[in-house]
């Protein structure tokens, strides 16, 4: 099976290249060699290789980013996804759209597939803007990665993950805002599973069904954390105060499994 994935860069991105599925044939075109938002590059890449499933991790998702400037990234967070799903519906292709738990605005938790979308930033207003449009098709799945935890395979490509600026030395962390933590090894099963296979439910929440934080991360990690507010740090778009998933969420690792494969994935990569 021939699968394409866009955006896969990242630390979800690179766990997928780690494990890809036996009989799939996987793509991970680099942004420079398709830009989602070049709709005649985009073309060509579907055409020349052909995919029987395509996986959307791209777009920006730095909140503060996208809050200073949501107009600059709305064709790549909800345009992107706009069009790959049209061209998967005319061609008879399964796609996953990867949006976020942002989408939630943190004041009714726990929440469960049929909670309310009420985003309060930039970010969360565009993802959910791309799962309504791409949910219309039914040849669509929503996966909800909630805070993705996880060492870089490839620590020289993309933005450190916030594991590995704890593990760096980075003491300040936000206390006041909470969520279920997801793992990168997870998500990538999730993602391939979803893609190779329809599932029954068209939006799926990836994450352990537990509530915390990045203080308490950074304690559950043996570091010597300086618990901090959100509003510690004027400027920033906001965040949900609590997203914490409901019992029913997709995981494979426990919290402590985890954070145990963290810390050996880091001290793997020091003595490389």
């Amino acid at each position: 099976m021939r699968i394409l994935v866009f955006g896969g860069s990242g630390i979800i991105g690179q766990h997928m290249q780690e494990r890809i599925p036996s009989g799939v044939t996987a793509a991970f075109p680099a942004h420079e060699a398709c830009d989602l938002t070049d709709k005649e590059r985009v073309c060509d890449v579907l055409s020349t290789f052909r995919p029987q499933a395509i996986v959307n991790l791209a777009g920006e998702s730095r909140p503060d980013v996208v809050e200073r400037a949501p107009y600059a990234h709305h064709a790549i967070n909800v345009g992107a996804a706009y069009g790959l799903v049209r061209w998967c519906d005319r061609n008879h292709v399964q796609f996953v759209q990867v949006s976020t738990q942002a989408v939630f605005n943190g004041e009714e938790p726990p929440y469960g597939l049929n909670a309310a979308c009420e985003p309060i930033n930039e970010y969360g207003k565009q993802k959910r803007m791309a799962e309504n449009l791409v949910l219309y098709y039914p040849c669509a799945t929503v996966i909800r990665p909630t805070f993705v935890l996880g060492i870089r395979p490839n620590p020289n490509v993309g933005r450190p993950n916030p594991i590995e600026l704890m593990l760096e030395g980075q003491r300040k962390q936000v206390n006041d805002r909470w969520f279920s933590p997801s793992f990168a090894p997870d998500v990538a099963r999730c993602i391939w599973e979803s893609a190779l296979e329809r599932p029954f439910s068209r939006v799926i929440h990836c994450g352990v069904p537990i509530r915390t934080n990045r203080y308490e991360i950074a304690l559950a990690l043996g570091l010597n954390p300086e618990p901090v507010s959100h509003s510690d740090f004027p400027g920033i778009a906001p965040r949900p105060r609590d997203t914490t998933y409901a019992e029913g969420a997709v995981h494979w690792m426990s919290f402590e499994q985890g954070l145990r494969d963290c810390l050996a994935r880091d001290q793997k990569r020091i003595a490389a």
